[in-house]
């Protein structure tokens, strides 16, 4: 059996990563969080649980027995100039 991994974990990973500073709860962007809710069916308590550094990983439903997708998410706090 073929072990396939969604490239949706790669594309949040990505989209995280390009985040303009840091999130505060009054300015909290429409994006990712519109991708997590609507593409990978998170819940807002698990999108507050990233924001606040929680690692997420959810089994997503594929169209066939033998692709598995796993979504995985994280959120990392660091400076701007540190990159």
């Amino acid at each position: 059996m073929t072990i396939r991994i969604s490239a949706v974990t790669i594309f949040a990973l990505c989209l995280l990563s390009f985040a303009k500073g840091p999130v505060h709860a009054t300015d909290q962007p429409a994006e990712p969080s519109n991708f997590f809710r609507e593409y990978v069916g998170l819940s807002d308590e698990q999108i507050k649980q990233i924001r606040s550094g929680k690692a997420i990983a959810k089994i997503i439903e594929s169209r066939t027995p033998d692709e598995v997708f796993v979504f995985g998410s994280v959120y990392i706090k660091r400076p701007r100039s540190s990159t």
